[in-house]
């Protein structure tokens, strides 16, 4: 009877295959012409070298054939791209290997559900438990294939290739790996899957295997020499069993759906955490590069934020809303040296009564010079200034006092010292009272300066203060001018007026024509702040750049480890590719554990930078801050660290021939 059009599952016409080999060819199929229809259950048969495997791969679309068509289910499948050769083999085709190609690290339930994950289907875990209790594994199913035996893991390959309910199921030597009971065993399922509509194609070299076909192709030097239609076949010797017609389940037509995609990533991304755990020594060599680089960030990060606030906090502590006036000689050549006026009290005195936009002002002199007392000998900064300095400087009296208006008035030789000199000097007693000689001279201590630490590269506590009238008078006489004038606006919002009101009020007092540059500056403190800012900026950046040195020969690791692995899982990729994997499905798997390798070495180098920066900042004088964005640099680095470096192992994966990549030992 003639086989109409709509019955063919397989048409085969015509089909080459030829191999480059050296200066010649060769072919190892030539010419073949095979039709199976729907239900059917054949056997391809031949020795070695007769193209029966090259046969199966491409009627399994593992392979494409250099000449003719293959049209599989109304399908021509033979000029199909890589892509639409996964989607029919995920969908049309179902895949019994030999060597059962189960994935080790995987359970039995995990095996079965790999083709539904890649073709995205609803409830998968649930169609592949009910695959596997098809073929009588259901209380096998969290064993993985080293638990269980040749037969059992040949049940699973049958379960994995019927769970998408496959058109067509390819089977490669079913029983070539099994005892003969096992593969009795293996036979009676293939045929009862057969009795109830499956379509089989069977490729093996036994023809005691062969014989339970319904139609037989034998095969020799890549062309079809025989045809054989057993009377009696071996599958129709199979007893029925209970509920035989329901080892295959309808087809499930909508397949696809985006809760299929969902699972699918987080079962890579679970495969990805396990990889992790299978060799660890290995993974944490690998992470380690990143752990160092991550946590070498985060310190240097938050070294830099320390210093930017100790600096700001110091600047800040030299006063509130400060003005800094000091002499300057101008750079033009039209204005010479000698029409530079010093500032003068007299400077101080206008700016405090003339200027709207500032509280007070304090005048300075300072010069560095000796200190004794007794037996102890220190330089030191000897600041001349006046008792409006307490305010505008924000300095505070730890003991004692400061001078007072009288005592300037009255050119006293008294003094208030910051603790670095009470230290030098006295040590652990007490200062309050005593004489020091400045320069030879006594001076009597009033006051003890509150700490204050570093400013402009200045310790703030190194210094002696005395009345600016002393200063000039008696510790050094003839020294008229002022050396700073040191201001406070009403606030910050009106520190650029008070600036510019200055710079006016002074270019005024000093006759500087519109022409001429200014004799003096006017430094505010947000324009110091904004200046160190740039210079610790500049010096976080360069210890992030040192760290991030860390990071690159991470990523190198992480490269190198990979390509590895894919070395190591070729046939892995070859036999997910065989049972409906997508490039980039590969590509996302490999970028996956790329990503989940990365990621943990980015956290515990997150975790171990945070705990060096706490362990520092109770040891050191410099507190280390670690920030939000320190953290989260952290994070998304090792992220693209493993997205960069594993792009390339995972494309090199995803492009591999999967009957290449079946081949490979």
């Amino acid at each position: 009877m003639t086989v109409s059009e709509n019955e063919l599952m397989v048409e085969i016409k015509g089909i080459r295959k030829i191999y480059p080999f050296g200066d010649g060819e060769v072919r190892a199929l030539d010419g073949i012409d095979i039709e199976v229809r729907k239900g059917d259950f054949v056997a391809i048969v031949g020795p070695s070298g007769s193209g029966k495997s090259t046969l199966m791969n491409m009627i399994g679309c593992l392979d494409t054939p250099t000449e003719g068509t293959y049209i599989l289910d109304g399908v021509n499948v033979s000029r199909m791209n890589d892509d639409e050769l996964a989607a029919v083999r995920n969908r049309k085709v179902g895949f019994v290997f030999q060597v059962f190609n189960l994935l080790p690290r995987q359970n039995a339930l995990d095996n079965v559900e790999l083709p539904l994950l890649y073709g995205r289907a609803r409830d998968s875990r649930k169609k592949s438990a009910a695959a596997l209790a098809r073929v009588g594994l259901a209380n096998r199913d969290h064993h993985r294939p080293t638990q269980l035996s040749g037969g059992q893991c040949q049940r699973v390959a049958i379960a994995r290739a019927l769970a998408n309910q496959p058109a067509i199921i390819l089977a490669d030597e079913p029983t070539g790996a099994l005892d003969s009971k096992t593969g009795k065993e293996i036979m009676a399922l293939f045929s009862l899957l057969n009795r109830a509509g499956a379509t089989l194609i069977m490729v093996t070299h036994d023809l005691e295997v062969a014989s339970y076909a319904r139609k037989i192709y034998h095969l020799h030097d890549g062309k079809v020499s025989n045809v054989e239609l057993p009377e009696h076949p071996k599958c129709d010797g199979v007893p029925d069993v209970e509920e035989a017609d329901s080892a295959l389940l309808p087809r499930d037509e909508h397949h696809s759906s985006s809760h299929g995609q969902l699972t699918l990533l987080k079962r890579l991304f679970l495969l990805s955490l396990s990889s992790l755990f299978v060799n660890k020594l290995r993974s944490f060599l690998t992470m380690l590069g990143m752990i160092i680089g991550v946590s070498a960030v985060i310190i240097m990060m938050s070294l830099g934020e320390g210093t930017k606030t100790a600096v700001r906090d110091a600047v800040r502590g030299m006063g509130t809303n400060l003005l800094i006036v000091v002499t300057w000689w101008p750079r033009r050549r039209n204005v010479q040296t000698t029409h530079v006026q010093m500032l003068r009290i007299d400077d101080v005195k206008a700016i405090v009564e003339y200027s709207p936009y500032v509280v007070d002002a304090a005048p300075e002199n300072d010069t560095w010079a000796q200190t004794k007392y007794y037996n102890r000998n220190y330089i030191t900064r000897i600041v001349g200034t006046t008792p409006s300095y307490e305010k505008v400087r924000n300095a505070t009296v730890a003991q004692g006092k400061f001078f007072d208006e009288s005592d300037h008035r009255w050119t006293r030789m008294v003094c208030t010292i910051g603790m670095v000199v009470k230290r030098e000097l006295f040590g652990e007693g007490d200062p309050i009272g005593k004489q020091i000689k400045i320069n030879g001279k006594n001076f009597t201590v009033i006051g003890i300066m509150e700490e204050k630490g570093m400013a402009q590269f200045m310790n703030m506590d190194d210094q002696v203060f005395i009345p600016l009238s002393t200063y000039r008078t008696r510790l050094f006489g003839g020294r008229w001018w002022v050396e700073s004038i040191s201001c406070q606006a009403i606030s910050e919002r009106l520190m650029n007026d008070a600036s510019e009101d200055i710079e006016e009020l002074m270019r005024r007092r000093h006759k500087i024509k519109e022409d001429q540059e200014s004799d003096f500056r006017v430094f505010s403190q947000q324009e110091i702040l904004r200046q160190l800012g740039k210079i610790t900026s500049v010096f976080q950046y360069l210890l992030a750049g040192i760290a991030s040195i860390s990071l690159l020969v991470g990523g190198i690791g992480i490269m190198n480890i990979m390509l590895v692995s894919v070395a190591e899982r070729t046939r892995e990729i070859g036999v997910r590719k065989a049972i409906g994997a997508r490039r980039k499905d590969i590509l996302l798997q490999f970028l996956i554990e790329s990503v989940v390798m990365s990621l943990a070495g980015g956290l515990i180098g997150i975790g171990l930078g945070v705990g060096i920066c706490k362990l520092a900042s109770s040891v050191l004088p410099l507190k280390l801050i670690v920030t939000p964005t320190a953290v989260l640099l952290g994070s998304l680095t090792s992220m693209c660290v493993g997205l960069f470096f594993g792009s390339y192992p995972s494309h090199r994966a995803s492009r591999l021939n999967p009957i290449d990549a079946l081949r490979y030992e």
